[in-house]
């Protein structure tokens, strides 16, 4: 589906039936992007990724921008994809708009930093957002006041239950942190802060598995890391002031 969409655009495309088969391709032939497929037999997409990006494994363009096609949606798949050295991620089925919008971003950031790569794309077709003010919008009716007051909330309360959740780790104590990680998954979600709901769903995730401190360390990490971009943004867009936040953090210690 994906050859017969590019073609019908006028693209010039290949195929490849496995992970080696792109290999070979790609070492005679010069393309500018990559779509991978996750699934593949022989080998599959992120091993076929983590050789074209190994300096020494000869390969023409180790930079060349290359975008996962899955119909996995799970945040810790799209951490794979990444950790491999994937550029963007986009979901099957595909839906031609979502791939032509990767064809024209992609291909003038091949040299963009890979650490600024990831942090733009996660899902091209859908982008988690940090703040959706518009799907917000729609929930209380168009309500500007109704929109603040709900978000002030949020800023007041998050910074508390991200610190019990912190202490709670340190702590190990498993129901709490469970307690408190739905706690902010909840929250999250009513906000459309979609971001910081995912990391919420991580820490979520792997409090359920055994117990293992420094990966539930790193999870809360990354969801205090979103937190802390969620209310930079609020500031930013005037909603919150961003010293209200940091004192609410420090108070809530």
């Amino acid at each position: 589906m994906v050859l017969e969409i590019l073609k019908k655009f006028g693209f010039k495309a290949d195929t490849a039936i496995n992970g080696r088969s792109a290999l070979e391709s790609l070492r005679k032939n010069t393309y500018d992007i990559v779509f991978m497929d996750i699934q593949m037999p022989e080998m599959d997409g992120i091993e076929a990724t983590k050789i074209i990006r190994d300096p020494q494994a000869g390969m023409p363009d180790p930079s060349i921008p290359i975008i996962a096609m899955t119909a996995y949606a799970m945040q810790s798949d799209q951490e794979r994809c990444f950790e491999a050295g994937m550029n963007g991620y986009i979901s099957k089925p595909v839906q031609p708009q979502k791939l032509l919008a990767v064809i024209e971003e992609w291909p003038f950031k091949k040299d963009a930093p890979q650490q600024d790569i990831a942090d733009q794309v996660r899902d091209v077709g859908k982008q988690p957002a940090v703040f959706d003010k518009d799907e917000l919008m729609v929930r209380v009716g168009g309500d500007e006041a109704i929109c603040r007051e709900i978000m002030m909330v949020a800023v007041k309360d998050l910074p508390y239950h991200i610190q019990k959740l912190k202490a709670a780790t340190e702590q190990e104590d498993i129901r709490q942190v469970k307690a408190c990680v739905h706690t902010i998954k909840g929250m999250s979600a009513n906000i459309a802060a979609h971001r910081l709901r995912d990391a919420a769903f991580q820490v979520e995730r792997v409090a359920g598995e055994p117990w293992d401190l420094d990966h539930i360390r790193l999870r809360t990490d990354r969801l205090e890391n979103e937190a802390e971009k969620l209310f930079a943004l609020l500031s930013d867009l005037g909603i919150v002031p961003v010293s209200g936040w940091q004192e609410d953090k420090k108070m809530s210690v």
